[in-house]
């Protein structure tokens, strides 16, 4: 042994070596780091982590070390600078350890729990807490499968890692209450293969078999005499090596059950830790419980491959002896003894390690000789034992399917159920807290607007694990047990009567796996994959099953969202549906029927939110897996999910996280806590949130073109989002209508021509598309500026053609209305000067009050109605009946709408007049749109032809006939009667704005109107036609005519003249006509 080095004061020293073995990293009572740069170094580095450190690790170019703050920490190597904290426990953790790839982190502490930790997600996988005493070591299978543990309840339990099942239980080791009074730290190892579990007890160590748990050899020596503290496996597998409470250091060829080497300490102190240099085999590094530190130089390898066994595929016959000694005592017979001795020799002339076949047959047990041999002398002279062959092992395939296992059940905003200090639920309205100890299990809900409720504090009686929480009411949920079944209990503290509180006890096999509610509504789902809605007063509504097992539920207004295990996905992948529809309403429908959710690989799911219950303010459904990506459901191009923020980019560290707790889609922010060194933020002090943007990851994400692109993409979703909610946000919509300016104009100015007419394709607004085109023809961009220009007519086509479809089926609806409610209808008492006055323009056509101050009594002679039948004989259009929505809307395509024009509005054609000067104007040469100005000029021309013709008819009668007819015959629409009465104030808004333009947005306006406000102007129309139709019922007779005449003459002279301001208005009500 070389000499020793002080290291550490007195007490606990632990010992490991980095992952190239040049370093030593020591750990001791001083709470401090030690890192040697080789065996020799003086002038060490030191880092300081705490007051005490319990157990030590390197993995992965960082050191872990559980500390008296109940903590495992990380560090950097070799700077040593803090990188996180893995877990925390309630009391110091005694023992860690980590799998070979670093994947998993299993540590015990004296709070006799153990937690197995993902170090991918920095989460808690499994919490065993079956031992009933402070834990001494753990140590976990090469294969990930089973751990084993030790502790000072006298046993050794060997367990599933997945889900905590006790798989064999050993009490083989002495009691004890605390890990201090402990005769041995029991440190255990496996086989390299996982095959074997080698656990020291008192001097011996005991070999158990995988497939039984049972004893297969006691691997002792009768040098080694005092109790066994701790064992390391060397790289090779081979070897381990044992120190001992006395200080005695043993190597051992374990599985030939041979002492190569035994070393003591000078002082025969408590040897705590040893370590084997991962690169070379021979270094062992040790130290004792005065903090020194010490190595030792062991002779394997090549020099003794002659006297180490050969292993073969089959897992029994790893203990068999192949040298010659061990194959000749297996066979119970010496060859010295033997009669047959020179038979014997000559046999193992041919190779001196040879096997005979029948000796290790009787080793495994496979004929009828006893199972008992006999071991004769060895060639070092060590004296012969007795030993029991060991039992027969069946090899398995090495390549073993195991299949990924699905995430269990969780609630959004909620931390892990292990932590003594947890949030149940965290949401916009407030959140939850539970604290278990063992004097205290409560709930404390607080809500972020006091005004809601006052804090509640809650007595935990019954267990409850999962809890929901709106602004009408909180609800908890527990699990099923041994002796209570699973409960659910509803605080209604919104409730305007006296009765807060409902509750119900699920049926046998229901234990609850998820709940969510709304502010009318609760749904709970259980184990046998029922979905369970109940009204928000505790009446029970809806009941139906799931496909497969629930992972989360969230809710808001009456849609429910269900996520479900749709099977078994990809090694390493979880494979998840969405469940989402209306539970209530009067269309109960399925919005989401089992749509896959998508996860980066191997990840799982971390939060998952719709509306209020999770956060998400304005409707969309997002998602996070634990790889911190953002997704959002988005409808409007199939129903995909979108990636629309990645929060591991915000983060500082290796091991930092930030934990979700809300979107807001109008910001295009999120909201989350950031967690250092953890997934999970703590409860005290109250965490601050954070909020970060959203950003679509597109390629070459630092040039000025995907900055562009990817604000219109984030922009555009969230803009048509937010107006199917009827929500309208004008700074989205701006903002998009920028990115796509920036973006013709990026493209137009690269010479991209070809990009920036896809860009005018994406143009949803007209007004934009004309920007374009000016900026083209600016740059002198020609033939771009001709073929935004065509975009931009077969765009206003299809305004022009989605409007008068719309107008038309308006038309047809009122028609058909009046044909089923036709009835006479009197005329009723004309209006005063004051309701003229009150109603700025009249509402539509038969108005009464308009004719009778416009243009006279009201006169239905016979020449009127041969007049009628004469222009419905001649299949000529109603040269009145076309001043409705036509004239003011956008300019269809042809000239054939110009006929149906009112011949006597002179400024109707400087409506229609501007496309084909701006486009003339843009392309800066003749095309084809001229020839449509001409065809205007000559329709025209036939149009006044067409007006001389029905005015001859029309001479015979008075003017009284002609204005009442021309009333009595226009079409009024909803669109018509809403554009008089908005015109005023569109033009004050828009002052520079042609007629063209400005119907172009009056329609575009129009558009936006919710749907009650527009019922309300279909309405209005509706009553106009109806009073029309109804002074068209019947013909008077020419004596109630002659009657009614005078009646109105008289009541003409006794009404005062119309005011300056109605005529005015009036004038420019039949201008608009």
């Amino acid at each position: 042994m070389k000499p020793l080095k002080m290291a550490h004061p007195d007490g606990h020293t632990e010992v490991c070596y980095d992952s190239s073995g040049s370093f030593i990293l020591t750990s001791g009572s001083d709470g401090k780091i030690c890192i040697w740069e080789g065996r020799d170094d003086t002038d060490t580095t030191t880092v300081n982590i705490g007051d005490r450190i319990f157990a030590l690790a390197f993995q992965g170019g960082r050191f872990f070390a559980a500390t008296d703050e109940n903590t495992i920490r990380i560090h950097t190597f070799p700077d040593g600078v803090g990188d996180g904290m893995v877990t925390r426990f309630t009391a110091p953790c005694r023992h860690f350890c980590l799998c070979d790839d670093g994947s998993i982190l299993i540590a015990g502490a004296d709070d006799f729990k153990i937690k197995v930790i993902s170090m991918e997600e920095s989460e808690c996988i499994c919490l065993y807490s079956e031992h009933q005493a402070p834990i001494l070591s753990v140590s976990v299978d090469p294969t990930k499968e089973f751990i084993a543990s030790s502790s000072c309840d006298g046993t050794v339990k060997i367990w599933n890692i997945i889900d905590g099942a006790t798989e064999k239980s050993l009490n083989i080791l002495t009691k004890c209450s605390d890990s201090s009074q402990a005769k041995s730290l029991c440190r255990m190892c496996w086989s390299t293969d996982g095959e074997f579990l080698l656990i020291p007890v008192s001097n011996e160590v005991h070999i158990y078999l995988r497939s039984s748990w049972e004893v297969v050899r006691k691997l002792s020596h009768s040098d080694i005499t005092d109790v066994i503290n701790v064992m390391v496996m060397c790289s090779d597998g081979k070897h381990i090596a044992v120190g001992c409470t006395n200080g005695d250091i043993g190597i051992f060829e374990w599985q030939n059950n041979k002492l190569i080497a035994k070393h003591s300490h000078p002082k025969h102190l408590l040897i705590t830790s040893m370590a084997w240099n991962p690169i070379k085999g021979g270094e062992l590094a040790l130290c004792d419980n005065s903090g020194q530190l010490g190595f030792l130089d062991v002779i394997i390898g090549d020099k003794r491959e002659n006297n180490m066994s050969v292993t073969t595929k089959n897992g029994g016959s790893v203990f068999d002896d192949m040298d010659d000694d061990m194959l000749v005592t297996t066979t119970g017979r010496s060859p010295t003894k033997d009669n047959n001795g020179d038979d014997i020799d000559k046999f193992f002339e041919d190779d001196e390690n040879s096997i005979d076949i029948g000796s290790i047959k009787r080793s495994l047990n496979l004929d009828n000789d006893d199972t008992t041999d006999s071991i004769g002398p060895s060639k070092d002279g060590e004296e012969s034992k007795t030993v029991t062959a060991p039992a027969p092992v069946i090899a398995l395939p090495a390549n073993i399917f195991k299949p990924t296992p699905p995430q269990p059940p969780f609630q959004p905003g909620s931390t892990p159920e292990h932590l003594s200090s947890r949030f149940m639920v965290w949401n916009s309205v407030g959140t939850v807290r539970q604290y278990v100890s063992e004097d205290e299990n409560s709930i404390d809900i607080e809500f972020h607007d006091t005004s809601t409720h006052h804090a509640l504090h809650i007595d935990n009686k019954s267990d409850y694990i999962m809890a929901a929480l709106s602004k009408q009411a909180v609800l908890l949920a527990s699990r099923e047990d041994d002796d209570n079944p699973s409960k659910l209990l509803c605080m209604h503290f919104g409730s305007w009567d006296s009765q807060k509180e409902w509750s119900y006890t699920m049926p046998e096999g229901e234990d609850i796996r998820a709940i969510t509610l709304t502010e009318t509504w609760v749904a709970v789902a259980t184990e046998s994959r029922n979905i369970r809605i109940f009204s928000i007063g505790g009446l029970q509504r809806q009941i139906f099953s799931l496909p497969g097992c629930v992972v989360a539920l969230a809710a808001h207004g009456n849609q429910l969202l269900a996520l479900y295990h749709k099977g078994m996905g990809l090694p390493g992948d979880q494979h998840m549906g969405v469940f989402v529809m209306q539970v209530q309403g009067s269309s109960k429908k399925v919005l989401v029927n089992g749509d896959s959710l998508p996860l980066t690989p191997g990840s799982k799911l971390s939060w998952i939110g719709i509306y209020l219950n999770s956060f998400s303010e304005e409707g969309g459904i997002f998602s996070m897996d634990l790889d911190g990506i953002v997704r959002m459901l988005n409808p409007y191009f199939g129903s995909t999910w979108c990636p629309v923020a990645n929060t591991k980019k915000h983060v500082k560290g290796k091991s930092d996280h930030y934990w979700m707790v809300g979107v807001s889609e109008r910001l295009q922010q999120i909201r989350c806590i950031p967690c250092k060194g953890s997934r999970y933020p703590a409860t005290l002090p109250r965490p601050a949130l954070v909020v970060l943007p959203f950003l679509v990851p597109l390629c070459d994400p630092d040039s000025e073109k995907s900055q562009y692109e990817e604000s219109y993409q984030r922009s555009f979703i969230l803009t048509k989002h937010l107006m199917d909610s009827g929500i309208e946000d004008d700074e989205l919509d701006k903002r998009m209508r920028e990115n796509l300016i920036k973006l013709f104009a990026f493209a137009t100015k690269s010479n991209r021509d070809f990009r920036a007419l896809e860009v005018c394709d994406m143009m949803e607004d007209i007004s934009l598309l004309h920007l374009a085109a000016t900026y083209a023809t600016r740059l002198k961009r020609l033939q771009l500026a001709e073929r935004v220009s065509e975009v931009m007519q077969s765009r206003q086509d299809e305004i022009n053609q989605g409007t008068n479809g719309q107008v038309e089926r308006e038309m047809e609806d009122e028609d058909e209305e009046n044909k089923d409610t036709r009835k006479y209808r009197s005329i009723q008492n004309d209006n005063s000067n004051d309701d003229v006055e009150e109603n700025d323009e009249p509402e539509a056509k038969g108005d009464e009050d308009f004719k009778t101050f416009s243009s006279g009594p009201l006169l239905i002679t016979n020449v009127e109605k041969n007049n009628k039948v004469k222009e419905k004989s001649n299949t000529r259009s109603n040269p009145f009946k076309i001043a409705r929505l036509d004239s003011i809307e956008k300019t269809p395509k042809g000239t054939q709408v110009f006929d149906k024009m009112e011949k006597s509005t002179p400024k109707t054609p400087q409506i229609f007049a501007p496309i084909p000067v701006t486009i003339k104007k843009s392309t800066k040469k003749p095309t084809g749109n001229q020839a449509k100005l001409t065809a205007f000029k000559k329709d025209d021309k036939a149009s006044k032809d067409g007006k001389s013709s029905v005015k001859q008819e029309l001479l015979s009668q008075t003017s009284e006939d002609k204005s009442e007819n021309s009333i009595s015959n226009k079409k009024v629409s909803a669109f018509s009667l809403w554009y008089d009465d908005a015109k005023s104030d569109l033009m004050e808004e828009h002052p520079d704005l042609s007629e063209e333009d400005l119907s172009q947005t009056a329609t575009e306006r129009f558009r936006t109107l919710t749907k009650e406000e527009r019922e309300a102007w279909v309405q209005k129309a509706k009553s106009a036609s109806g009073d029309s139709d109804g002074s068209k019922k019947r013909k008077l007779s020419p004596e109630e005519e002659q009657d009614k005449t005078e009646d109105r003459k008289k009541l003409k002279t006794e009404l005062k003249p119309l005011s300056q301001s109605t005529n005015s208005k009036l004038a420019k009500f039949s201008k608009c006509d």
